[in-house]
């Protein structure tokens, strides 16, 4: 039976980012490699990898460089990309991913309603190459069922849903490598409270400085540990409280060893002003989530189907945008010792999250499109 190439395009991420776009498409190729044969096509430095990478240099408004570089990349690609019998592109706006495709099978990786996220001439302007895009695929992924509702209104062609997933084994080598509490100085009696992720409005990080100081108000034994950067990083810098440490973006290999060695962490997604959020539903699908359940530690978030459909029972749900029942709810945790051991069935359900599982759905998808 001959073995199917796969040319996995992610040109809109960098390798060896923090980036969850990154996570999830390092493990979805590294997971495929043990199927198939594929090839990461992603811009970065050339280094070692462990799955098999070309490294591509893609212009960038920000950033002027001798236009010859990206000439040089782009013809390695048009010469590599002859032998590879399927492109998987995960969706960026740049239509320079079309140039490779050819008469090739073309599957379409989008995990965001991009047709309805922009305005004015933005909107004019990316919505013609969305749908080039959207009329040379010959299927798309896309990660929730909220968003497969969202696309289905700009795309007539077959839609598959494939959630982000985790890897148990990576996080079980790795959950006791580093020492949390020596490394930030936060004492054995303290109830340590993490959020992981982007520094960005979505995520809700801009509601922890409040969350905090509330609950630092009646619990003085509590420590937020917020790990990550983004655009809101200076501003949560300012606002920090005193039972506060920010991290910073740390390697991936020690986000194991952060979530396991936390007693509760938390999610407090806000789409307060976020238009298609709120019009359409929560549609994302937190690759935290899956690494918060791998965990075993209890999470809190908001009441949102998407995450209530992740989470089923490892996590405790406050009212959407409800920020005075979020601080009730982890309270409630923080007091209760019995109650964090009963919310531990994330790490027994992750079993059937794991990014292997995920590589076998996409493989179907290919040979379903045949």
């Amino acid at each position: 039976m001959k073995t199917m190439k796969i040319a996995y395009f992610a040109l809109g991420e960098t390798y060896n980012s923090s980036h969850a776009g990154f996570v999830h498409t390092y493990n979805v190729v590294k997971a495929l490699s043990r199927v198939a044969e594929v090839k990461l096509f992603i811009k970065g430095e050339k280094q070692k990898t462990d799955i098999p990478v070309n490294f591509v240099s893609v212009p960038s408004l920000s950033k002027i460089e001798n236009p010859l570089k990206y000439l040089k990349s782009f013809l390695k690609i048009k010469r590599e990309i002859k032998k590879f019998d399927i492109i998987h592109e995960r969706f960026h706006i740049n239509p320079i991913d079309l140039f490779f495709v050819g008469k090739k099978k073309y599957i379409l990786e989008i995990n965001d309603p991009a047709p309805i996220l922009y305005s004015g001439f933005k909107k004019k302007l990316y919505l013609k190459l969305i749908k080039k895009k959207f009329n040379r695929a010959d299927a798309i992924i896309t990660q929730t069922e909220t968003l497969k509702n969202i696309l289905s209104k700009f795309y007539s062609g077959k839609i598959y849903v494939v959630p982000n997933g985790v890897d148990i084994d990576f996080f079980e080598k790795n959950k006791n490598k580093f020492d949390i509490r020596k490394m930030f100085g936060i004492g054995k009696d303290k109830i340590v409270i993490t959020f992981t992720g982007s520094f960005r409005e979505w995520h809700g990080v801009q509601d922890i400085p409040y969350i905090a100081e509330k609950i630092g108000e009646k619990c003085k034994n509590v420590v937020f540990l917020l790990v990550g950067s983004g655009p809101l990083f200076e501003e949560i810098k300012n606002k920090k409280t005193p039972n506060m440490i920010l991290t910073g973006p740390l390697p991936y290999v020690y986000i194991p060893s952060v979530l396991y060695q936390s007693d509760i962490l938390i999610a407090p997604f806000n789409t307060k002003r976020f238009t298609s959020l709120e019009k359409y539903g929560f549609y994302w699908c937190p690759v935290k989530l899956f690494e918060y359940m791998a965990s075993g530690r209890p999470i809190v978030s908001y009441d949102y189907y998407e995450i209530r459909k992740i989470t089923k029972g490892s996590a405790i749900l406050a009212r959407p945008n409800d920020i005075d029942e979020f601080i009730h709810k982890l309270q409630k945790l923080i007091y209760n010792r019995n109650l964090r051991r009963k919310i531990t069935l994330g790490k027994k359900m992750t079993e059937n999250y794991q990014w292997n599982s995920r590589a076998n759905e996409v493989l179907k998808i290919y040979n379903f499109n045949n």
